[in-house]
Order: structure tokens, then C-alpha cells, then sequence
């Protein structure tokens, strides 16, 4: 995109650092921390483009250059110290999960923040055969890892932020058939030490059923 496009380039410069491509589509390109910045802003409509590149800009503004190259690695470990207070449960879930992150992430977990895409967090997720409820956590792990370098000022937005959990499968309950329904009622009668009277609490579900 250069600053001197004319109308035939693909490129057009039509405001301060706003510019459209040939498809009417919007693009930003401005210097935040001694760093050149260009952006698609996802839209054709000029008052938007202007509003997204303003936005585009402050985000960037809030990052600093000095955090910026911590490596995703690096930042798994500063995560776990922040979870240390929570159940032992709940830090040996998330221990085992940053392990995989650091073994099994695309590329190598030695890419600096900053350049992880979310095609990567998609691609990291696809390398296990689990189901809903394991994906959902492995997601909020990752998901929490990355909002903790937003808050820090390593990057704009978390390349998670947009992913979704999967919902859950609805479990089959089996219904008994009047057979086996009765079969049930007769064990709980002969329950004579259930703690409970045996014949009452066998009338309560025979009165549910």
C-alpha cells in the first residue's frame, strides 16, 4: 500500500492512514510503537472502517513493546503461577494442559504471542481425539492463558476471543420396562436395612413410576 497509489492501483488512499482495495473493501496502515501496522477492517462502509481503524489504533497503542516478544512457553509458565491458590484438582487439570500446550502446539511453543493466529488454536484443539466436555476445558485453558497477555499489554486481542465452546451431547437415559420397573419396586421392599422403612420408601417410587 503505498502512499502515493494512484486510482489504477489495487490500492487507494482516500483518508489519513484509510485505505480501499480494489473490492471496496477497507484497509488501515499506521506506525504504533515504532512498528508499522496494517490491517484489513473487515468492511466496505466507510464510517465503519473510520470507527475500526480508530479502534485498531487504540489497541495497539496499549501494547507494549517491551512484553510483546514473550514466548507463548513462557507465558504458560507465568499463567500457572497465577492458579496456584485454586483446588489441587483444578491446577493439576490446568498443569496437564499447558504440558500439551508446550509439547503439542503448531509450530513449536517458542512463537512469541503476538504472532499466534487463531487458525493455531483451532489446529492445537484438532490434534486430540476428546470429546465435548475435555475440548471445552482445554479451550478455557488456552482462552485464559491468552487473556492474561491482553491484560499485560502483549497483544490487542486474544486470537482465541471468537472461538466457541461445543455443546455437550444430551445423555440417553433408558427407560425400564413395567417388568423391570416392578422387579425394582420388589428389591427396595426387601430392603430391610436401608436406614428408611423398606415398605414405604418402595410405595413413594411405585407411586412415582
Amino acid at each position: 500500500m503505498s502512499d502515493n497509489a494512484d486510482k489504477t492501483s489495487v490500492f487507494q488512499k482516500v483518508g489519513p492512514c484509510l485505505y480501499r482495495y480494489k473490492d471496496g473493501t477497507y484497509y488501515g496502515r499506521f506506525k504504533s510503537g515504532g512498528k508499522e501496522i496494517r490491517c484489513s477492517l473487515r468492511t466496505a462502509d466507510r464510517k465503519l472502517a473510520e470507527r475500526n481503524l480508530a479502534e485498531k489504533k487504540k489497541q495497539q497503542s496499549q501494547i507494549d513493546p517491551a512484553k510483546s516478544k514473550m514466548t507463548l512457553a513462557d507465558l504458560c509458565d507465568v499463567y500457572l503461577q497465577t492458579v496456584q491458590h485454586q483446588k489441587p484438582k483444578t491446577i493439576e487439570r490446568k498443569t496437564y494442559i499447558v504440558k500439551r500446550i508446550k509439547e503439542n502446539w503448531p509450530g513449536g511453543s517458542r512463537v512469541q504471542v503476538a504472532k499466534i493466529k487463531p487458525t493455531e488454536v483451532n489446529l492445537w484443539l484438532a490434534r486430540y481425539n476428546f470429546g465435548p466436555v475435555s475440548r471445552n476445558l482445554h479451550l478455557a485453558c488456552i482462552k485464559d492463558i491468552l487473556t492474561v497477555a491482553v491484560g499485560d499489554g502483549m497483544i490487542a486481542v486474544s486470537p482465541a476471543a471468537n472461538l466457541k465452546k461445543v455443546k455437550a451431547d444430551k445423555p440417553i437415559r433408558k427407560t425400564p420396562t413395567w417388568e423391570q420397573f416392578q422387579a425394582i419396586v420388589e428389591s427396595i421392599r426387601a430392603q430391610v436395612f436401608n436406614g428408611h422403612d423398606a415398605q414405604e420408601s418402595a410405595d413413594f417410587v411405585e407411586f412415582i413410576g
